[in-house]
């Protein structure tokens, strides 16, 4: 399923336990759902390194993949 973004912003924090810097976004999201009334959204936290590289942009159409846990692994650009 491919989403929009529609929203970012940058965080940066230190890990209280390793003393790590993590950088990364909180990513807005928006898609159609057959089961939404209007549009589903959600909103998505992922750091730098999970992101390889990528640069999130707004209006940017990506695909968002998650692990056993349900949190975001990885965000990729879909080619429009």
């Amino acid at each position: 399923m491919t989403k929009e973004i529609v929203g970012l912003r940058r965080y940066s924090f230190t890990d209280q336990k390793t003393g790590e810097v993590v950088e990364g976004y909180s990513i807005y999201l928006q898609w159609e759902d057959q089961q939404v009334s209007g549009v589903a959204c959600e909103q998505i936290s992922i750091s730098d390194r999970k992101l390889d590289g990528y640069v999130p942009a707004l209006g940017d159409i990506v695909r968002v993949g998650y692990n056993r846990y349900n949190r975001p692994d990885f965000v990729i650009q879909v080619p429009a």
